[in-house]
C-alpha cells in the first residue's frame, strides 16, 4: 500500500465518530492477517499511534497460531433478528 492511500485512509479515518471508529477496528481485528502481512500491521499501527487515532499499540505475540476462522451455527427457525426485533417492540 503505498503512503499516499494510507495517508489517505488516515485523513477519513479522522473523520469518522467514535463509534464508527470502534466499528472499524472491530472489522480490522476480525480480519485474517497472512504472515507476510504482519511487518505491514506493524507499521500502520505505527503511523496510527503518530497520528493520535491509537491511545496504545498492543503487542503480538507471533508465536501464536491463527485461531480458525468463526463458521456460523445452523439453527432451525425464523432468524435470530426477526426474533429479536419483535421482542423490543
Amino acid at each position: 500500500m503505498g503512503s499516499t492511500v494510507l495517508d489517505h485512509l488516515i485523513k477519513e479515518i479522522q473523520e469518522l465518530d467514535p463509534t464508527e471508529r470502534a466499528e472499524l477496528r472491530r472489522r480490522l481485528d476480525s480480519m485474517p492477517i497472512e504472515p507476510t502481512d504482519v511487518a505491514k500491521l506493524h507499521e500502520l499501527d505505527r503511523r496510527l499511534f503518530q497520528e493520535g487515532l491509537l491511545s496504545r499499540i498492543n503487542p503480538v505475540d507471533e508465536s501464536v497460531e491463527e485461531p480458525d476462522m468463526w463458521q456460523p451455527i445452523a439453527v432451525s427457525g425464523k432468524p435470530l433478528s426477526e426474533t429479536l426485533v419483535e421482542e423490543r417492540r
